[in-house]
């Protein structure tokens, strides 16, 4: 009812902004020196009373412009991996409160650390049970260690503050040690059943955020809680990979699960392209592009002509029947605003080469 009083008011607004509109251009074409025509973008008549510019060709320029706008940053491949080796080390700032919190030794832990031999041996024995017992893991590497955190550990143990970027001499010593400081902080080794807990943990968690570095951090956060050793990079990723693909071939099959007898070849059929007519170029008009790609096509200018197609189409993916699912409420708003991403971001021939679930899913998380 609502969709059809905005269509009869916009249909009057055209009507009688016709005419008006028609004057209107052709008084600005003449102020500007150049004769009417058909389709004179709302922009192209900015740009010409200098109200708006080009976008500069040069990336610099681009980044200059939008330096200031809410945008997604792409981090390179060598950038991520920076990240990942930067939460796997000490930073170098550490404030006073966390210093005396973490990195004082107790009665305990000194006599751990006495039956250790050489000042580098008791300086990173000691270093990594206090990383253990901050952050939940223990150093890959003892270099960067920051000089405030030696000269702590140097001033309770009485010896000098020496570099301990060779400790530990050899695997033997460094298995020894870090399982040595496990057993006195009592903490659990992340075995097989530990890794399938986790896994457990986040399958259930990306549901709500499908993002690998969310569910990194959900990752970190549980195994602190569960007294658990943090794993390696390597075997972290791969809980979080297995999880983050679980939990969305769960939500794949979900919602195509629900839809009614008749409703899965309706949205096969948007993916559809039909066959152009008979002497007609089969590049151009709508037989070119499928339905699903006319329903993401922008309008090219503000005006009712505009406003009714938008209203057209909605009422076209209104006559699917597919807003009243009840798995749409059960599948997280997360997880259905990346699905309707990707139905925005990927054509119909990248569609098409997914599973029928998935395609189904994106589908409908992108009309819905």
């Amino acid at each position: 009812m609502v969709v059809e009083r905005v269509r009869a008011v916009l249909q009057l607004l055209h009507k009688r902004q016709r005419t008006g509109w028609a004057v209107e251009r052709s008084d600005r074409a003449r102020t500007h020196g150049c004769a009417p025509r058909r389709g004179f973008s709302l922009r192209e008549i900015a740009r010409r009373e200098g109200r708006c510019q080009r976008r500069p060709s040069d990336p610099a320029a681009r980044g200059e412009r939008c330096e200031h706008m809410n945008e997604v940053t792409i981090l390179a491949p060598n950038e991520v991996v920076e990240q990942l080796e930067a939460s796997e080390r000490l930073p170098q700032d550490i404030d006073p409160d966390t210093l005396r919190k973490y990195f004082t030794l107790t009665r305990p832990d000194l006599e751990q650390v006495d039956q250790c031999r050489g000042v580098a041996n008791k300086l990173g024995f000691a270093v990594q049970l206090c990383t253990l017992r901050w952050r939940g893991h223990f150093l890959r590497d003892t270099r960067e260690i920051p000089e405030p955190v030696l000269e702590n550990l140097s001033l309770q143990l009485g010896v000098l503050t020496i570099p301990i970027d060779d400790y530990p001499q050899n695997e033997k010593t460094r298995f020894d040690h870090l399982e040595r400081i496990r057993q006195h902080l009592k903490l659990i080794r992340c075995d097989a059943s530990q890794r399938e807990r986790l896994l457990q943990h986040l399958t259930d968690t990306a549901q709500a955020l499908p993002r690998s570095t969310a569910l990194r951090q959900a990752a970190h956060r549980w195994l602190q809680e569960q007294k658990i050793v943090r794993p390696g990079r390597t075997t972290l990723r791969d809980v979080i990979g297995t999880a983050l693909e679980t939990a969305l071939e769960n939500a794949y099959i979900q919602l195509s699960n629900t839809l009614a007898p008749g409703q899965a070849e309706k949205i096969e059929a948007l993916l559809v392209i039909a066959t152009p007519p008979e002497g007609d170029d089969a590049n151009d008009g709508p037989w070119s592009r499928s339905r699903l790609e006319l329903f993401k096509a922008m309008p090219r200018k503000e005006s009712p002509e505009a406003l009714l197609a938008l209203l057209d189409r909605l009422s076209e993916i209104g006559s699917l029947g597919l807003s009243g699912l009840s798995a749409l409420t059960e599948v997280h708003p997360a997880t259905r605003r990346m699905l309707a991403n990707w139905g925005y971001r990927y054509n119909v021939w990248k569609l098409r080469r997914f599973a029928s679930a998935k395609r189904i899913a994106i589908v409908l998380c992108f009309l819905c």
